[in-house]
């Protein structure tokens, strides 16, 4: 059975009276219990087998390894927050896990999987002429040959609700319009170009989509408008992860491979624009990363900002290669880095 470690571990000789309610599992004050993710089980679905974890406050940051399971634990949190209906559930099954059709002929790969939460439970069961998914008690069973109807082009789309899932591939201009156009919803296109200003450089104005190309609106240049493409990756992951945050209000935003397209120098910034507008937003988060440079800048601007309602988790593998998952809350996290404690995986595997 999977082992979750959490800030009362007895272990590390720390006192966890006074650790603030989240920690307990408690309601957060903010967003709504009905739609937060406080706790998951995932089973027989790709890298997880019996896997668990709980303790996910408003800002989660998962770490691990390479190929230990970053990306599938994000993706199998995003199905199970956007399963609204058995239709939109397996659409997305296909799309955003990136399928393909062998997948669902052999039926020892998928059979049987779970994803259950405290918001859905999804279990998923393959017999040998069709599939069957449940979703909260209700079950629908789709006929193989409607699968691929399903998939459609096999790519993963932005979700119109206030959950998004960015993946650590660059998105297209499609995908961006379509999460800048929400932050125009939201009114808070002014915290945007703020943000670029103070962040980027002081001759950027302005942030806009102009018949359908991304584009700064730059003092020091001729021509004013230039193509957001001339400035790099980084700078259109720092807009798109602002985009989706507010794409996601009141909801839930993810992040895959939070640190790609992002100097190092910049990832401090990075974090103090997450927790400011996650807090406004009122938007839970769930980042991945493999960096160093990048848990440590989480820790040091949450404590900067004295932001606490904050997790940090690391996956391993143990003996049996089983994925294990060690959560921590605010306070041990802060323990840890203080101490200067590796938080990753490798002076941690001796506890399984």
């Amino acid at each position: 059975m999977l082992q979750t470690f959490k800030a009362n571990l007895k272990g590390n000789h720390l006192e966890w009276l006074d650790a603030q309610p989240i920690f307990r599992n408690e309601p957060n004050k903010n967003l709504s219990s009905e739609h937060k993710l406080i706790e998951i089980t995932i089973s027989n679905f790709k890298t997880f087998y019996d896997f668990k974890i709980d303790g996910l406050t408003q800002i989660n940051l998962i770490s691990g390894k390479n190929n230990v399971g970053k990306t599938t634990f994000l993706e199998s949190c995003y199905i199970n927050l956007v399963s609204n209906d058995i239709k939109h559930d397996m659409s997305y099954f296909v799309k955003l896990m990136s399928l393909e059709y062998s997948d669902f002929r052999n039926a020892k790969n998928l059979d049987n999987i779970s994803i259950n939460s405290n918001i859905n439970q999804i279990a998923v069961n393959i017999n040998d002429d069709s599939i069957n998914i449940e979703i909260n008690g209700i079950s629908k069973t789709y006929p193989r040959y409607e699968i691929q109807k399903l998939m459609g082009n096999g790519t993963a789309t932005f979700d119109s609700s206030n959950i998004q899932f960015i993946p650590s591939s660059p998105i297209n201009n499609d995908s961006l319009s379509f999460l800048f156009s929400k932050i125009q919803i939201a009114r808070k296109k002014d915290l945007l170009n703020k943000s670029l200003t103070e962040n980027f450089d002081e001759n950027i104005v302005e942030f806009d989509i102009i018949l359908g190309i991304p584009k700064l609106f730059i003092l020091n240049r001729d021509e004013g408008w230039v193509p957001l493409s001339e400035f790099g990756e980084g700078i259109k992951r720092f807009i798109t992860i602002i985009c989706a945050i507010w794409a996601s209000q009141e909801g839930a935003c993810f992040i895959d491979e939070i640190e790609d397209g992002i100097h190092y120098l910049h990832y401090k910034k990075l974090w103090n624009i997450i927790f400011k507008t996650a807090q406004e937003a009122n938007c839970q988060i769930f980042a991945s990363t493999h960096s160093k440079e990048m848990i440590e800048s989480y820790y040091k601007e949450a404590k900067k900002l004295d932001i606490k309602d904050i997790s940090f988790t690391t996956l391993v593998r143990n003996k049996k290669n089983n994925i294990k998952a060690i959560t921590y809350n605010f306070d041990w996290f802060s323990h840890e880095m203080s101490q200067n404690h590796e938080v990753r995986g490798k002076q941690i595997k001796n506890l399984f």
